[in-house]
């Protein structure tokens, strides 16, 4: 209450803004169809990337897309989670933990806390949104650095090991969980050449796949 917030936002055409709780914040729409189905999209920063397209695409759509790029650390938060997911009546969420977590070597975490881990954050979020539908979005590979300034990626990176790994456990977490996965990690292995170059983000047309590949899914 003592805190004097001092910004400028950025005025559009479909304004948005922000709601926050103590560990989390959801970037909002401005909601102005209450009939319009609420879609959550929660991950790394290849959510953020893959925001510019996600966004306006659901918004076409006639649903309503609400971000958070969230949880990098040690154990899931699971208050945090359920609290932030529960703050609407969100139709559906797409939730994703990866590149985040690409410290869980097996050298520091097991297999089985990797495990319930991931157990923790689906059932944070089916507890948070009990009436929504929920997806898990596959982590994006881990690519090598461009090669040079005008060469693409050529090949993956050395802690794709660890992705594969995450990867696949995570999997069996959500067959249990009983939520759909959407596999972004398959195809775009075989376009590598849409890799930014630092190892971890994408170009363009790797964000507006990924948001295609989740659109379809949510529809």
């Amino acid at each position: 209450p003592d805190y004097k917030y001092v910004g400028k936002e950025r005025k559009t055409k479909y304004p948005r803004g922000v709601v926050a709780g103590r560990g989390w914040a959801l970037d909002v729409p401005k909601v102005e169809h209450k009939d319009w189905p609420k879609v959550l999209f929660y991950g790394d920063s290849i959510s953020s990337g893959y925001k510019r397209f996600f966004v306006p695409d659901m918004r076409k759509n006639k649903m309503y897309a609400f971000h958070c790029c969230h949880f990098v650390g040690g154990k899931v938060p699971k208050r945090i989670i359920q609290e932030m997911a529960g703050r609407f009546k969100f139709d559906a969420v797409v939730f994703n933990n990866g590149l985040h977590s690409l410290h869980w070597t097996p050298d520091k975490i097991s297999d089985q806390e990797v495990y319930n881990r991931m157990k923790d954050m689906a059932e944070a979020f089916k507890k948070g949104a009990p009436n929504a539908k929920i997806f898990y979005l596959m982590t994006t590979p881990h690519t090598a650095r461009r090669p040079a300034k005008d060469k693409p990626v050529e090949a993956l990176g050395e802690k794709n090991k660890t992705v594969i790994r995450l990867n696949d456990i995570t999997r069996k977490v959500m067959k249990a969980e009983n939520i759909p996965v959407i596999d972004v990690y398959t195809p775009l292995t075989k376009h590598l050449n849409w890799a930014s170059g630092d190892g971890y983000h994408w170009k363009s047309p790797a964000y507006k796949f990924i948001s295609e590949t989740i659109e379809k899914e949510v529809k």
